[in-house]
């Protein structure tokens, strides 16, 4: 008894270590890449795996126990399915042991996918023994799947012996129950002939599967083929542009446009304007582009806005290479403004460009600037004239407000308060020598104005020296006076 027991837990051991030894070389293509880069899209929400674990199944095929190649080939798709929101079920169908009546159970409730729970979910399913309930299987999975939502993938790891053609009467009421929402994909273990008629009839009923052998899944390009045609389908590319519509964000680029990752028009300079319409396709990364791609020039002076200081030139004016208005003289009012072109360097000006007149000084503050004031150091309050200088009323050389004499007839000398300076009068006649005619007259002797003695009568012999100062005029005389006696008869 103790020898049958140690053999049956040797076998046993033996067909665990082979199970995970199968276990350890399932791979599978990653098909995360496609769904990521847009290529392919998600077509189904729910998946229901269905495992025979039925008595057939314990039999051997090329050395290994269909059971364990329908576990590992299940595992394989389980690891091939790329990450995505999916829900999925787990069930198995057989008899739980020899007494039992032929049942279906569910190893993984219908849930959240979890590559990891479902992985354990199949590997739990230990033995195949009794008969072959598959419709009782399918029947199972219809309530499985009355509440949920989107479509769902049925995928059934059987070798189809000792089905009969219940499988596909359930079939038919699960279509009819759950409609165009269902797909059912079968999967043959082993290469019964029958099995396999089975197998293909059950895909067929379902009216949008297929089937396929373990042989031509098993596989990593296999296996990924597979997958892919249940769970994705191909992305459209509506406008042709090689990016997908899911990924497209620019979905109606136009024929033959060359485009970037995101299926928008490619701009190589990054300005916002596509190359296919980009007149200046090199424009310096920042820089403000108008329509046609080319650096923006708000006010038109040729100077883009990148380079221009001054971006609000009124339209004609003259710019520089800043696109400043032009300022020839440098006084800070551009030329189209400027009514003082010319302005020297230095000068203050006012708001159209010409000189501010500065207020000359007047340091006596007579009221003659200085540039003019001939006398700039006038003492307060004097008159002044328009030279600045004092008034100088009879211009004899002294000041009005010096001249203690201010009516000096003109031509007199004067002194230095203005008044008339005392002439030489040699003879002491009266008259000064300056207007002395007669300098030397006898002291004491009468004269004229001319400072010459008076000749009473005219004839030539002054008074003082006329023996007969009323000789009638016209009347010769001698030095005396007297009249002559030219016939001397006395």
């Amino acid at each position: 008894m103790a020898w049958n027991y140690l053999k049956v837990l040797s076998i046993s051991i033996f067909v665990l270590m082979f199970a995970l030894a199968g276990l350890s070389n399932v791979q599978a293509q990653n098909l995360n890449e496609k769904l990521e880069s847009g290529q392919c899209i998600q077509k189904v929400n729910n998946c229901m795996v269905i495992l025979d674990a039925s008595y057939s199944m314990a039999k051997s095929y090329n050395g290994k126990k269909k059971i364990i190649i329908a576990k590992d080939t299940a595992i394989l798709m389980n690891n091939a399915i790329p990450d995505m929101e999916l829900s999925m079920g787990v069930r198995k169908f057989g008899q739980k042991n020899w007494q039992l009546s032929e049942s279906s159970e569910l190893v993984y409730d219908f849930a959240e996918y979890t590559r990891a729970d479902v992985e354990t979910a199949i590997n739990g399913v230990k033995r195949a023994v009794g008969g072959s309930p598959l419709s009782i299987a399918i029947d199972s999975s219809i309530k499985d799947l009355e509440s949920v939502q989107g479509n769902t993938s049925v995928v059934i790891f059987s070798d189809g012996q000792n089905m009969g053609s219940s499988p596909i009467k359930a079939v038919e009421r699960m279509k009819e129950s759950l409609g165009d929402k269902v797909c059912i994909y079968t999967v043959l273990i082993g290469d019964n002939a029958k099995g396999k008629e089975c197998m293909d009839n059950i895909a067929q009923a379902s009216g949008c599967g297929f089937s396929v052998s373990a042989d031509e899944v098993s596989s990593e390009q296999g296996m990924a083929d597979f997958v892919e045609k249940i769970f994705l389908s191909q992305a459209p590319d509506s406008d042709g542009d090689g990016v997908f519509d899911n990924v497209d964000q620019c979905a109606d680029t136009a024929q033959g446009v060359e485009v970037d990752e995101n299926g928008c028009p490619k701009d190589s300079d990054k300005d916002g304007v596509a190359d296919c319409l980009d007149k200046c396709p090199d424009t310096p990364e920042g820089t403000e582009v108008n329509e046609e791609g080319c650096p923006k020039d708000s006010d038109g002076d040729g100077i883009d806005n990148a380079a221009d200081k001054c971006p609000d030139t009124p339209e004609g004016v003259m710019v520089d290479e800043k696109g400043c208005p032009i300022d020839t003289d440098g006084d800070g009012v551009a030329d189209y403004l400027d009514k003082c072109s010319d302005t020297p360097a230095g000068v203050a000006i006012d708001e159209v460009g010409c000189p501010i007149p500065v207020p000359e000084q007047d340091a006596d503050k007579d009221g003659v600037p200085d540039s003019l004031d001939e006398c700039p150091n006038t003492p307060a309050g004097v008159k002044v004239d328009e030279t600045g200088c004092p008034l100088d009323s009879d211009g004899d050389g002294v000041a009005d407000y010096l001249d203690k004499c201010p009516n000096t007839p003109k031509g007199i000398v004067v002194d230095n308060v203005g008044c008339p300076v005392p002439e030489k009068d040699t003879d002491n006649d009266g008259v000064p020598d300056s207007l002395d005619q007669c300098p030397n007259t006898p002291a004491g002797v009468k004269v004229d104005e001319k400072g010459c003695p008076i000749d009473s009568d005219g004839d030539g012999i002054p008074d003082y020296l006329d023996k007969s100062p009323n000789t009638p005029k016209g009347i010769a005389v001698g030095p005396d006076g007297y009249p002559l006696d030219t016939d001397g008869d006395g």
